[in-house]
């Protein structure tokens, strides 16, 4: 499975990208078989505000919890199952998630050996 991440910079038009994205995310799904998610499986849409067309910083809030837990590869694979049965997707057909998050760009260069 692939991961496609948008580390989007501030003023750059990452809002409405985001925005786009959650508001064409049954689309996406469909077209593409990609995942754009909007919350964790089960729950309430995490940020409804990009849904409304509003100011959001994407949905790589989710993705950061769950690299933060500590059995980690058991819930993520749990996760992704979610999100694909919730789309009527067999996990073998998913193409992969889209996560969005301007705060990914300043965080970047910690990430990366320089």
């Amino acid at each position: 499975m692939r991961l496609f991440l948008h580390i989007g910079h501030g003023k750059t038009g990452s809002s409405f990208l985001q925005s786009w994205l959650a508001a064409n995310a049954d689309l996406i799904t469909s077209r593409t078989s990609l995942i754009y998610p909007l919350s964790a499986p089960g729950e309430a849409i995490t940020d409804p505000r990009a849904l409304q067309g509003r100011f959001s910083q994407g949905n790589g809030a989710l993705l950061d919890s769950l690299l933060k837990q500590k059995d980690r590869p058991r819930r993520l694979r749990r996760w992704v199952r979610s999100l694909a049965q919730e789309r009527s997707l067999n996990r073998s057909d998913l193409n992969g998630l889209v996560f969005s998050f301007e705060g990914w760009a300043k965080q970047f260069d910690a990430m990366v050996d320089a």
